[in-house]
Parts: C-alpha cells; structure tokens; sequence
C-alpha cells in the first residue's frame, strides 16, 4: 500500500489522467479508513474517560459515605466519654466520701450482701 506521500508525488508527476485519478482514489480510500479508525479510537478513548469519571465521582461518594459514618462514630464515642466521665466523677465522689447518703447506701448494701444485716 502507497503511503499518502507516494500518492501525492503520482498526483504530481502522472502523466495521464487515469494515473492522477486512481492515485486520488487510493489516497480519498486510505484517509477514509484512517479517519474511520481514528474515530473508532477516539470513541473508545471517550467511553474509558466518561468510565473513569463515572468511578472518581463513585469514589468520591462513597469517600462522603465513610466520612460521615466516622463522624457519626466519633460524636457517639465522645458522648459515651462523657457519660463514662461522669460516672467516673460519681465514683470518685462516692469513693472519696464525700457523699454521704451514697457512701450509707454502699455500706448497707455491702453488709446486706455479706448477711450481717
């Protein structure tokens, strides 16, 4: 098969028409089935970039997904902190004695539970 250039020079030097014509032909042949590939390419280079953009935005939804699971684990164990905070400032209330009803209560339970009263 003549390159495009070969069918340019035959354009250019033919010495009867029929040769001009038929080296027109192949090189109006050739550019059609290479225009044809190269669109056939540039679709497929289209579908694998409106793929990948489709997969970034996928990603970048379930990214949004995850992080704000995170968050919502995060304000849940911050609350659960507090909750166990507290009750740590009961304890060390109680334990320090400086509640007395708590403390009384304490004891009686204790000694209910050991059979002495």
């Amino acid at each position: 098969m003549a390159t495009m250039d070969d069918l340019a020079q035959t354009v250019l030097t033919a010495v009867t028409g029929k040769d001009v014509r038929s080296a027109m032909a192949q090189a109006i042949s050739q550019w059609d089935s290479a225009k044809g590939d190269i669109f056939e390419r540039l679709e497929a280079v289209e579908a694998k970039a409106n793929q990948a953009s489709q997969d970034v935005d996928d990603l970048r939804n379930r990214i949004d997904e995850v992080n704000t699971a995170l968050n919502q684990r995060i304000d849940e164990l911050n609350q659960r902190k507090a909750d166990l905070d507290e009750m740590n400032k009961r304890i060390n209330h109680v334990v320090l004695g400086k509640d007395d009803e708590a403390l009384q209560a304490a004891v009686t339970q204790i000694l209910k539970d050991k059979g002495v009263i």
